[in-house]
């Protein structure tokens, strides 16, 4: 059964409420007020731990005072949709590199400062879901121009209308009168696939 912390001070984190999002193992997080004004998502072992005592100010003001990082001030704590699991013995930037676990399940390592300054949120999966949305809105494509591929709760979408196509072939050096409606599906079909222009000439000459 989950223990109630409600209202239970830890470090300059007060316990506000519980919620929905769970770490791997079921680890259960809390919404949380730090006395900068900060509220921060931060996992429950974390911070009866003892090893999450703030939103990351804590260790902002160590540095300034110490030019030194605390390594277990950002433990637990959620960046976007990173969560931070431990620090690395990696160093960039003079940061501290974190192991972080992202909300799509992916692991992903993230100088420290890029977390507190809310540089990087995400795996990556965050920047590739922004920029298909803004592609689709761009063009004004209704959602049958894209294909898109699941990975855990990703989606990855490549744009392929035949427009599109015609201008990855003759990006390639394939003249516009000599692009066919067969040639056009076989650069299609090697997009999918990321097969190589040279296989789907190699696979069109066969068929001619």
């Amino acid at each position: 059964k989950a223990i109630d912390i409600t209202g239970q001070r830890f470090g300059r984190l007060v316990a506000i409420e519980p919620i929905s999002m769970r770490a791997r193992g079921g680890h259960i997080f809390w919404l949380c007020e730090c006395d900068c004004g900060v509220v921060k998502s931060v996992r429950s072992a974390s911070l009866r731990g003892g090893r999450t005592r703030s939103c990351g100010c804590l260790q902002l003001e160590i540095v300034k005072v110490t030019g030194t990082k605390s390594k277990k001030d950002l433990e637990g704590n959620v960046f976007g949709r990173l969560v931070a699991i431990k620090p690395t013995k990696k160093r960039m930037t003079k940061s501290i590199v974190w192991l972080c676990e992202c909300v799509c399940g992916n692991l992903a390592f993230v100088p420290s400062g890029q977390l507190v300054s809310g540089h990087t949120k995400s795996c990556g999966c965050l920047k590739k879901e922004v920029v298909a949305e803004m592609g689709r809105a761009r063009r004004n494509l209704p959602d049958e121009a894209y294909i898109l591929y699941p990975k855990e709760e990703k989606r990855i979408a490549v744009y392929l209308t035949d427009q599109y196509v015609k201008r990855m072939l003759t990006k390639h050096g394939i003249d516009n009168n000599q692009i066919t409606p067969e040639l056009i599906e076989l650069k299609r079909l090697s997009i999918i696939s990321h097969r190589e222009l040279k296989k789907t000439k190699e696979v069109l000459n066969e068929l001619l």
